[in-house]
């Protein structure tokens, strides 16, 4: 596949009724007929010397249906083959009704190479102009044969392009949700990260109300949750499918609410038997990243008036003892929430940076804003020292030239 916005075009020489030919008879080949007169080359040929559309649109079917033999043909000819199929069938005026019998005979065949043939399908994605609708259907091929067939890792990299696929076929919103969600399926045991971000773009689509916004949001939470490296935890609030919970599923979003916030002393008392769709290993799983999201808190908090925090106060934060703060704090550092320098002498973290942990609302703004007020009062500091030195300078100045003058 290409991520090219013009027309894509395979490149033979010739006419249409010499392809037909030249294919049909290689179909002949790979399956020799009974006698000449039931050949597919003559077959097709008193088609084509036929000017009755019907007859036309029957050669057409005909070559669809009979690409199935070229199973048969020998590696090295079969993509070969099937692209002079494909490029006679671009000849169609409805190819909307071929195409799937070609795709089924593609994807269908256990002789086949599955390379060969996702190279087939790319082949056939490329000829159909970029706002074709056709290219939704043969996408859904090829990512069906790739999964199948264990190749889903040759599609990832062109997956980014997806969204603007969609757009570009005028796909709808329903249809959106079914192919983001079918890609993170097929991509979750080989880029979990990958899948969980087009389980999103799949609630994305979504309303809040109904059964499947409660269900997929519902997913879409845990599968956040329990993942390893998600600590953050916006882009999920954002969407009006998980707010939706707030009313379908409370336990679900109260949960939600208190890992993100890193609120440690609320995960402890909470209900964990009100989520059943948690495996005790997920339980595990979430009561570190709580930890791990609460320690950013503590430090972050602590970062606004100091520049330490004491091995006491996070131990506090996390319950944790002693001995097991510093392996806490790397993780934390790991986890890209802090940086700064653990000092086991003084027993306490030295602050180089802190983010903030939980949802990004009114209080961070008004943080940062007072730190823009802080700073552009130090600025003014800095640039009124610097008038006063100019001014000083100048007068020096002034002052000797005068001396210089009068002396001459």
């Amino acid at each position: 596949m290409t991520d090219s916005t013009q027309l894509n075009y395979m490149i033979v020489d010739g006419v249409l009724g010499d392809f037909v030919q030249e294919i049909a008879a290689y179909i002949d080949k790979l399956d020799p007929p009974a006698d000449e007169k039931s050949s597919f080359e003559n077959y097709t040929t008193g088609l084509m010397e036929s000017e009755s559309e019907d007859d036309q649109a029957r050669t057409f079917l005909a070559v669809a249906e009979k690409s199935a033999v070229l199973a048969n043909a020998p590696e090295k000819e079969f993509e070969s083959a099937y692209n002079l199929v494909l490029h006679i069938l671009t000849f169609s005026p409805n190819l909307t009704e071929v195409l799937p019998v070609v795709l089924k005979n593609l994807t269908s065949s256990s002789k086949a190479e599955p390379l060969q043939v996702l190279s087939v399908l790319a082949n056939l994605f490329n000829i159909l102009p970029t706002n074709s609708p056709l290219r939704y259907n043969v996408f859904t091929s090829i990512l069906s044969f790739a999964d199948q067939t264990k190749n889903i890792h040759l599609l990832i990299s062109q997956l980014k392009q997806l969204p603007q696929w969609l757009n570009d076929w005028g796909v709808d919103e329903a249809n959106k949700k079914d192919v983001y969600y079918r890609v993170s399926e097929i991509l979750a045991s080989a880029d979990s990260e990958e899948s969980h971000k087009y389980l999103l773009k799949a609630v994305s689509t979504l309303k809040a109300g109904s059964d499947e916004s409660t269900i997929l949001s519902k997913k879409l939470v845990i599968t956040y949750l329990v993942a390893e490296a998600v600590y953050d935890f916006d882009d999920i609030f954002a969407l009006e499918a998980v707010q939706g919970l707030q009313t379908s599923e409370k336990d679900v979003f109260k949960l939600l609410e208190i890992v993100s916030n890193g609120d440690y002393a609320s995960y402890k008392s909470f209900t964990k038997s009100s989520v059943d769709s948690i495996t005790e290993e997920q339980w595990i799983v979430l009561e570190k990243k709580v930890k791990v999201l609460a320690l950013g808190s503590v430090v972050y908090k602590a970062s606004q008036n100091a520049r330490t925090i004491s091995y006491k106060d996070i131990a506090q934060a996390i319950d944790v003892s002693d001995d097991e703060i510093e392996e806490w704090v790397i993780d934390t550092i790991r986890a890209g929430l802090v940086e700064g320098r653990l000092s086991q002498n003084d027993q306490e973290f030295d602050i180089h940076r802190a983010s903030p942990v939980g949802q990004f609302g009114v209080e961070q703004w008004s943080t940062i804003l007072n730190r823009l007020d802080t700073w552009k009062a130090s600025l003014k500091d800095v640039l009124d020292v610097v008038r006063s030195a100019r001014e000083n300078a100048q007068r020096e100045n002034v002052g000797k030239f005068r001396h210089n003058n009068v002396t001459a």
